[in-house]
């Protein structure tokens, strides 16, 4: 499993989330856990979505946001079979996450 993976979610929210993105470094990959965030399809989103916090992507025709405040460790079994990789949004990707954990006060 790569970073910037999707897979299939197997979780019980994977009506409203369908799919887990990988955001682990390759470093870890000997645990049997990945640091993931959940990809929420569009019209499920609670609230709206900002752009920094919560890029979006479409894969297989659908709008789903990232739902960078749910990143959390899940274990291998909640990973179903891959659908893609995002690579190419990594910048936005770490740039949501640096965002959350930044220590700049408004």
């Amino acid at each position: 499993m790569k970073q910037f993976d999707v897979h299939h979610y197997l979780g019980t929210a994977r009506r409203t989330s369908p799919y887990l993105l990988n955001v682990q470094s390759s470093l870890f990959r000997h645990y049997d856990r990945r640091l993931a965030i959940p990809l929420v399809l569009a019209e499920s989103f609670p609230g709206s979505a900002d752009r920094r916090l919560n890029p979006s992507f479409v894969i297989g025709g659908r709008t789903l946001v990232l739902a960078t405040l749910d990143l959390t460790s899940f274990p291998l079994r909640a990973f179903g079979e891959w659908v893609a990789n995002v690579s190419e949004q990594a910048e936005d990707i770490v740039n949501a996450m640096d965002l959350v954990t930044s220590r700049a006060w408004e």
